[in-house]
């Protein structure tokens, strides 16, 4: 998946819709964290991160499951498309924990500055499935709002 510069990825937590959740364990500092935009209507969990050392030790799963016991509205992820192991290992778990796999896609835009090959996404949305309109409307949110940032936070 594309990531962010440090550079960009650093502007967003000036950002007021942007938010990250951080997790510890015994005997480590940060176990992993859970990256949201807030949209009009829903939350946009962007980021998934656990320490190599702990994964496959259900801090992920913990994260989530606590992640999803707050929120007041629709989640929706992306996931890369089925077309590896580690990629349908990813939505089951998203699935395990109940997202549901759309049709709906898109190719990532690039976030680097050199380019890269394209990313082809699926989207998962909890706790319910999502219609064609809500897509499409999540769509133009994500572009304009995550992948296109416009600073408007404290220092903007």
């Amino acid at each position: 998946m594309e990531r962010r510069s440090y550079k960009a990825a650093q502007a967003l937590l000036d950002l007021p819709d942007y938010r990250i959740y951080v997790a510890s364990a015994a005997g480590q500092k940060i176990a992993g964290f859970i990256a949201e935009w807030q949209l009009d209507g829903l939350l946009f969990l962007e980021h998934l991160a656990v320490q190599p050392a702990l994964r496959g030790s259900g801090i992920g799963s913990n994260m989530v499951k606590r992640y999803l016991d707050h929120v007041d509205r629709p989640v929706v992820l992306e996931v890369e498309e089925p077309n590896s192991r580690l990629a349908a290992r990813r939505i089951h778990f998203y699935q395990k924990l109940g997202f549901k796999l759309s049709d709906y896609g898109y190719v990532q835009p690039n976030m680097q500055p050199v380019n890269e090959e394209p990313v082809a996404l699926k989207i998962m949305h909890y706790p319910d499935g999502m219609t064609e309109k809500e897509f499409l409307q999540f769509k133009k949110l994500v572009s304009e709002r995550v992948y296109q940032p416009k600073k408007t936070g404290k220092n903007g």
